[in-house]
């Protein structure tokens, strides 16, 4: 199956996906999320788009915490983290996604990346939306890259490219994966 092939399946099952199921889902994977990045001080994360897990609760408990939160904003081809002041602040920007209007954070200064993805395999490597804006910007990231899903998007492989970069964990409903180790149930 092609890259293009299984995003859209993909896609199609994480709409299917909905109600009270992905509520509780969501739940259970921000709860492992914060658990796992609570040491850390300056954080990047993508604003969720409707079918992708929620990080709300992780904005507003990063926040509670003062950590620096930082969002995604387009500029072009590539990807820049500015700091989510007040999440009511939030403008739409590329394709409609909500955007931070803060400060710029630099790359080397984000400590953990939290990022979306439309399907994963059990090496840790994503299948994104196909426009590259994350690979471009892992290209030169050193801190944590963690990826959020549901188990529904896990596949048996990935067909990767030599930009592609595998994270470092993935946390879903049902499971932490951990680079170099099995996964373990949560």
């Amino acid at each position: 199956m092609s890259k293009q092939e299984l995003r859209m399946l993909m896609l199609n099952n994480r709409r299917l996906f909905a109600g009270q199921h992905k509520h509780t889902a969501d739940q259970k994977i921000q709860e492992q999320a914060l658990t796992l990045i609570n040491a850390y001080q300056t954080i990047g994360i993508y604003l969720n788009m409707q079918e992708e897990v929620s990080t709300k609760l992780i904005i507003d408990s990063l926040r509670l915490a003062n950590k620096v939160i930082c969002g995604p904003k387009c500029v072009g081809s590539e990807l820049e983290f500015r700091v989510i002041d007040d999440p009511a602040a939030l403008k739409p920007g590329m394709l409609g996604i909500m955007e931070p209007t803060g400060e710029l954070i630099a790359k080397e200064h984000i400590q953990v990346l939290l990022i979306p993805l439309v399907a994963f395999d059990q090496n840790l490597n994503r299948l994104g939306y196909g426009k590259g804006y994350y690979d471009r910007y892992l290209a030169g990231f050193h801190g944590l890259k963690i990826g959020l899903a549901y188990q529904l998007q896990s596949v048996e492989s990935i067909r990767t490219d030599e930009h592609d970069i595998a994270l470092d964990y993935i946390i879903t409903e049902n499971s932490l994966i951990q680079a170099n180790q099995s996964s373990k149930t949560i």
